[in-house]
């Protein structure tokens, strides 16, 4: 629910304000001067009118596409025809947060109570084990059965069975002892700079040693669950998270049949060239701009003006790589995207097993190297572009702005 709150809070309906307000939690406007002129347009706007019936229809489109094949699509399938955005939030709210939450919550923090361990690095990640009995304690918290700071750290000492992790585990259990004063936030602390000394830590290359004991928080573990291991400069300026946002939101364009027919207009060109970049369906600028430029601050931590300095290059990039030139970098192909490979990207005849699509990077081409999406057989560019009857497409302005919202006949 969060994440779809703070999706359509970027969003503008009808009514030029944040389409956020279909799914408020009052039916009646809520005036409150102490908000913000956007937040009480949020709380302020009608929810009845054609309008709202539009906003409405927008944000049951998009709950709709990403509940697609999850099994919390059941509970808005009866609500389909109504193509009502704020019936559907409603019904997965009452679901997932409504009387069967508490113990449903209660339920998943026993699991895991019962079933984790931390053996070593390889079997689990010892700031994955504290993420996770983080979220246990959450949990009972939340539901009203909070656990004691001496039960945390019984707990966490209970579950280590790492060998070389026993002796620090001993060494607290002593000082506890002793003077009292060992905490969950401080055991927690001790541990994960002993868990950095471990043989199977070494050999697995994590980067968590390289952020001193020092430097960390004062409490490791935030209110979120997430575990601090300290601040590593610079290491939010690195393109890897953002780049691998970017790619992502790419392939939902081609996985999910409901916004690949709207992106059939990009790949309905028959000759590549730098403007073909800029040939898009209007609806890739509510579901899959806003989405990419989010997940970069998102993984990135940049601010918006951040964000889109990486959108403008990301751009740029894009031109080149539509470009019919036939470049392809060399050794470094296999890093970087290239005209060649994005060509590929928009052969007519995808090659056998591959219905969804290929060379789905946009700056770089190692991902599709990684997850075994890439395919350049050869660098000739004699290949016919297009998609599987692309013949019946809308040859017109018109015809194409306003493909993609009814399924085509067969």
């Amino acid at each position: 629910a969060k994440q779809l709150k703070n999706y359509l809070a970027i969003l503008h309906g009808t009514f030029g304000i944040p389409l956020l307000y279909v799914i408020r939690d009052n039916e009646a406007p809520n005036p409150d001067p102490s908000l913000t002129f956007t937040q009480q347009t949020i709380a302020c706007a009608p929810l009845n009118g054609a309008k709202f019936m539009a906003d409405a229809r927008q944000v049951h489109m998009i709950i709709l596409s990403c509940m697609e094949g999850e099994v919390s699509e059941e509970w808005i399938k009866k609500l389909k025809r109504k193509e009502n955005g704020r019936l559907d939030f409603k019904a997965l709210y009452d679901h997932y947060e409504g009387a069967g939450k508490t113990s449903r919550r209660i339920a998943q923090a026993e699991h895991i109570r019962d079933s984790i361990h931390y053996k070593s690095e390889r079997a689990m990640p010892f700031t994955t084990y504290l993420n996770r009995i983080q979220s246990m304690f959450n949990i009972y918290e939340d539901e009203g059965e909070p656990l004691t700071d001496a039960a945390k750290i019984r707990f966490l000492f209970d579950k280590i069975q790492h060998p070389e992790l026993q002796s620090a585990v001993q060494t607290l259990k002593t000082k506890d002892s002793i003077d009292g004063n060992v905490d969950f936030t401080v055991a927690s602390n001790y541990l994960a700079a002993e868990v950095s000394k471990l043989t199977d830590y070494k050999v697995s290359g994590r980067n968590v040693s390289t952020a001193k004991v020092s430097d960390l928080n004062p409490s490791i573990i935030g209110k979120d669950g997430k575990i601090l291991t300290g601040y590593i400069k610079g290491w939010h300026k690195l393109s890897r998270e953002d780049q691998n946002a970017v790619e992502f939101t790419h392939v939902l364009l081609h996985r999910y049949e409901f916004l690949w027919r709207f992106h059939k207009v990009h790949h309905s060109v028959k000759e590549m060239g730098f403007a073909a970049h800029l040939r898009y369906h209007w609806m890739e600028n509510i579901f899959y701009k806003p989405l990419k430029t989010f997940g970069v601050m998102i993984l990135g931590g940049f601010e918006p003006e951040q964000a889109y300095i990486v959108h403008f290059v990301a751009i740029a990039i894009g031109h080149l790589n539509h470009a019919n030139v036939r470049i392809t970098w060399g050794p470094l192909k296999y890093v970087f995207n290239n005209p060649v490979m994005h060509l590929y990207h928009h052969v007519k005849a995808l090659p056998e097993g591959r219905r969804h699509g290929i060379n789905f990077g946009i700056s770089l081409s190692l991902w599709d190297y990684l997850f075994k999406t890439n395919y350049v057989p050869e660098d000739s560019g004699t290949i016919e572009l297009g998609f599987p009857e692309d013949e019946k497409f809308p040859k017109g302005f018109f015809g194409q702005i306003g493909y993609g919202f009814f399924k085509s006949k067969k």
